[in-house]
């Protein structure tokens, strides 16, 4: 049998508060699993490549669970049309990406699909909305799209250069 432990740290101190015991319960859990033979720690990584896969699973964009909001879907990341336009951005930035080859382009790709950067951008009313807005660092979800669309345009600008060919002057 199979067991993760896994959350959000900002739930930590946030939702979950240190007189529940939440620190030493996180504190004592490396000793407990120690003192189980049938127990270790794997990284994915780690996992993916020693473990048989057991199946796959196709999951459309549109069809996952959240914990987050009421509806407890993909609607706070891709619910909005500014969401999906950026979402659609990240994913075409792929191919011209990977084609740089460049290590660095590639890091900065992969940290622009934290999906912070979409959730900042819903536009939910009433309770969910103020947890949206509570959590940005930008003072409204336009600033939040303007800044990661302006961010996107230049990292596929930049990797435009590296990979096309310079015209030559006459």
């Amino acid at each position: 049998m199979n067991v993760t432990l896994a959350m959000d740290y900002e739930a930590l101190g946030e939702h979950i508060w240190a007189d529940t015991g939440i620190f030493d319960f996180l504190k004592a859990i490396p000793d407990a699993v120690k003192s189980h033979p049938q127990l270790s720690f794997s990284t994915p990584t780690h996992v993916v490549r020693t473990l048989p896969t057991q199946g796959e699973i196709s999951v459309d964009d549109f069809s996952t669970i959240s914990w987050a909001d009421k509806e407890r879907d993909t609607s706070a990341w891709l619910g909005s049309e500014m969401q999906q336009f950026a979402f659609e951005e990240i994913k075409r930035l792929e191919a011209p990406i990977r084609a740089t080859g460049n290590a660095d382009f590639l890091q900065a790709w992969r940290l622009m699909q934290t999906s912070d950067h979409l959730y900042y951008l819903s536009d939910k009313a009433l309770s969910d909305g103020d947890v949206h807005k509570y959590f940005s660092a930008y003072g409204s979800l336009f600033e939040g799209f303007v800044r990661l669309h302006t961010a996107l345009m230049d990292l596929q600008n930049r990797a435009r250069s590296l990979t096309e060919p310079k015209s030559r002057k006459a």
